[in-house]
């Protein structure tokens, strides 16, 4: 059980079409917590592969993973523009 878990609903039109890259994506608090050396790997392991992080950013080393091509740190955005990314 993950109370705090997605409406798989709002998620069932792909966007981008066939030409789009994967997107491996977060939405949430970035915290403390947050594991950005996991991040970090798997964006150097993965440059085919965008990782895309949605939300507030309370930890500052998180913002390293700017300077990653693959990697978009869009900050806090409205539950309802998630789907978008």
């Amino acid at each position: 059980l993950v109370p705090n878990g997605v409406d798989v609903s709002r998620f069932t039109t792909a966007a981008g079409g066939a030409e789009a890259r994967p997107v491996a994506g977060y939405a949430g608090a970035i915290d403390e917590w947050f594991d950005w050396q996991a991040v970090e790997a798997a964006a150097r392991a993965n440059p085919g592969c965008d990782f895309v992080l949605l939300g507030r950013i309370d930890n500052k080393n998180v913002l390293r993973l700017g300077d990653l091509p693959n990697v978009r740190l869009y900050g806090e955005i409205p539950y309802s523009a998630i789907p978008g990314y």
